[in-house]
C-alpha cells in the first residue's frame, strides 16, 4: 500500500491494525515531506487534560503503538511528486490509485495535489 500525507501518521497506523488483525499480508509505504524524527505541534492528552506539545512522529508512535504495527509501516520522506515520478521511472508502471488526506491549509494542500497529479498519470 502506498499513501502519500503520513501527517501524524494516525490513518497509517489505523491502516497497519486493520492488516494485522485481518492477517493481510503486506506493508504501507508512506510519504511525507515531514522525516520521522521531525517535530511539530502535535495536540495530546496524557491524562491531565489537553496540552500542544513539539513532539515528533518517532517520539508518539514509538511510545503508543506496538512493534507489530510498526513492523508494517516504511516511511519515506520527501515530495509525493517527486517520489511517484521517480517509482514510474524506476518500475517503468504508473500508479493506478492515490488517494490524498490532507490536513494542512487549504492553500499549501491544493498546491501539494496539484504537483502530484502533474506527475502521476492515472490508468482507468
Amino acid at each position: 500500500m502506498l499513501e502519500f500525507g503520513t501527517g501524524r501518521g494516525y490513518g497509517t497506523v489505523c491502516m497497519a491494525k486493520a492488516m494485522v488483525d485481518h492477517k493481510i499480508d503486506g506493508q504501507i509505504f508512506t510519504v511525507d515531506v515531514l522525516a520521522f524524527n521531525d517535530r511539530q505541534t502535535w495536540p495530546i492528552n496524557r491524562g491531565f487534560g489537553p496540552a500542544v506539545e513539539m513532539l515528533s512522529a518517532a517520539d508518539v508512535w514509538n511510545r503508543h503503538f506496538e512493534t507489530a504495527l510498526l513492523d508494517r509501516i516504511n516511511r519515506l520522506t520527501g515530495d509525493s511528486g517527486t517520489l511517484a515520478e521517480e517509482w514510474r521511472q524506476r518500475t517503468g508502471q504508473n500508479l493506478i490509485l492515490a488517494l490524498l488526506i490532507p490536513a494542512t491549509g487549504t492553500k499549501k494542500c491544493g498546491m501539494i495535489i496539484l504537483r502530484f497529479y502533474k506527475s502521476v498519470r492515472l490508468a482507468l
